[in-house]
């Protein structure tokens, strides 16, 4: 299993270098998934949303939403 971001497949303005090594991530792991179909082996990746910590809000500043 991988963990990328909705970055990965809904990428916003300013975020452009994390959205894309998210974009690799999501494809790396549907290429993983169609490598091993067909054997006892899946990819998976979880596309969480924003993780609400304390310090992020601090960091995000108006862009919470996304």
């Amino acid at each position: 299993m991988t963990v990328a971001s909705r970055g990965g497949e809904q990428p916003i303005g300013q975020w452009v270098a994390y959205c894309a090594a998210k974009a690799g991530m999501v494809a790396l792991t549907k290429a993983i998934a169609d490598e091993t179909k067909g054997t006892n082996i899946t990819a998976n990746t979880v596309l969480p949303r924003v993780i609400d910590t304390p310090t992020n809000p601090s960091l995000m500043g108006s862009e919470k939403a996304h």
